[in-house]
């Protein structure tokens, strides 16, 4: 029987294999609740994406300048989070717990 771990690091190279997210984040659209939330954290501050997954949250978030850092009970998705990110030229902190 597969760990929950083990599970999730599956279905996370499952999805990078098909190309990742194929949405957008909601932190790049114009949504007015992603405008309240951002409006409510000071420039540059510190984001946690607790399960990132392949990152599409994170690097948005990143993009905007926001220092993030990422965790999520598969390794393997913090590990192509960071990658994306590295090839993007940005720079996700990974939290361990």
């Amino acid at each position: 029987m597969r760990t929950a771990r083990e599970f999730w690091d599956e279905s996370v190279r499952r999805a990078a294999g098909a190309g990742g997210p194929t949405r957008p984040s909601v932190f790049e659209g114009s949504r007015q609740a992603c405008r309240t939330f951002l409006a409510m954290l000071p420039e540059g501050g510190r984001i946690l994406d607790f399960g990132c997954g392949l990152g599409r949250n994170a690097l948005a978030l990143a993009r905007l300048g926001y220092r993030v850092a990422v965790a999520d009970i598969s390794a393997e998705a913090v590990r192509l989070c960071q990658g994306r990110a590295s090839r993007e030229g940005l720079s996700l902190q990974r939290c361990s717990y």
